[in-house]
């Protein structure tokens, strides 16, 4: 009787362990934001889970970033690659939080690609949309 009881628990045991197996697993990206995660999260809170964001005053900045030439320490802003500027509260006004596909942080001499206005680093935007 013993011996029967260990093995149904067992069965069960297995059968709950294999319906794990068709749970779907999503793999992310490091630069991409799930899509459940944009329907709630604001872009800052998307920008700020980024390594190397720090947010001050409700504006991200790159925290090994430099001033830039033009005595700016934010970061530019990308998006699709279009330039949209260096202020933070621009970016809010053309991005939909929801709309985010992957957000990515260039720094030092990657972010040289954008000349100086990219001193500062650069935040590449892009959305669902976007290309």
């Amino acid at each position: 009787m013993n011996k029967v009881l260990l093995l149904l628990l067992f069965v069960v045991f297995l059968g709950g362990c294999s319906a794990n197996k068709n749970a779907k697993s999503e793999f992310v990206k490091g630069g991409e934001v799930r899509a459940e995660d944009q329907t709630t999260v604001s872009l800052l809170n998307q920008i700020r889970r980024k390594l190397g964001i720090l947010v001050e005053s409700g504006i991200p900045f790159l925290a090994s970033g430099t001033n830039s030439f033009q005595g700016s320490s934010e970061p530019l802003y990308v998006v699709d690659n279009f330039i949209v500027g260096n202020s933070f509260s621009e970016v809010e006004d053309v991005v939909n939080s929801s709309d985010v596909r992957s957000i990515e942080v260039i720094k030092s001499a990657d972010a040289s690609f954008y000349g100086a206005r990219g001193g500062s680093g650069v935040i590449k935007i892009t959305t669902k949309s976007g290309k």
